[in-house]
């Protein structure tokens, strides 16, 4: 695995502790199944909590 960019070193840490339980399905051409490269975008948004909480 590599992490090709991010706006913070945070957040490609999450997605690196949050990669192992993600499960994939391997590429296929017809019934063979063949290597694939993958690229995947993670978009985090921060919200408030309700209110009471910082």
């Amino acid at each position: 695995m590599q992490t090709l960019t991010a706006t913070n070193p945070a957040f490609a840490n999450a997605v690196l502790v949050a990669l192992p339980r993600m499960r994939f399905h391997p590429a296929h051409m017809g019934e063979k199944l063949v290597r694939q490269i993958s690229q995947q975008e993670f978009k985090f948004q921060l919200t408030r909590l309700a209110s009471g909480h910082p």
